[in-house]
């Protein structure tokens, strides 16, 4: 049995040393909090095979707090990211927004009009006469 434990608490290790890696290496911010969550699941499964290996039953008190930490720091740190990502759209000042304004009035004039000679150009090979030489029908 406790070759099993003891296999678990190496491959915990590793796996915690790996994810030190991801969380030195991470590219942003989420990637940073995903790694610290895996980091403390394996630290909580360490202190888990501890116990179970010397018989302690006071760990789990251990095991409920990092437990809990992690959940808690996991929702600060999205939420931190949230509001970060929301600073970065920034409202328009009021020339920026009447420039926005009339760039999208022209567009949508433009595009009208170019329907509308569309439309009249159906409307004229519709309703006028061919010219091939041919009899009206």
């Amino acid at each position: 049995m406790n070759l099993v434990l003891g296999l678990c608490l190496a491959l915990s290790a590793i796996s915690a040393i790996l994810t030190l890696y991801r969380i030195a290496e991470g590219p942003d911010l989420l990637d940073r909090a995903v790694g610290f969550d895996v980091l403390v699941a394996c630290f909580t499964g360490m202190v888990f095979v501890w116990g179970a290996m010397t018989g302690r039953k006071d760990v789990l008190i251990v095991i409920v707090v990092l437990a809990l930490t992690s959940f808690i720091s996991s929702t600060v740190i999205s939420r931190f990211a949230r509001t970060r990502i929301d600073e970065t759209e920034r409202r328009l000042t009021d020339e920026e927004q009447r420039k926005l304004d009339l760039l999208r009035e022209q567009e949508e004039s433009r595009y009208i009009n170019q329907e509308t000679r569309l439309f009249e150009r159906l409307w004229l090979r519709q309703n006028l006469p061919s010219h091939k030489g041919g009899e009206d029908k």
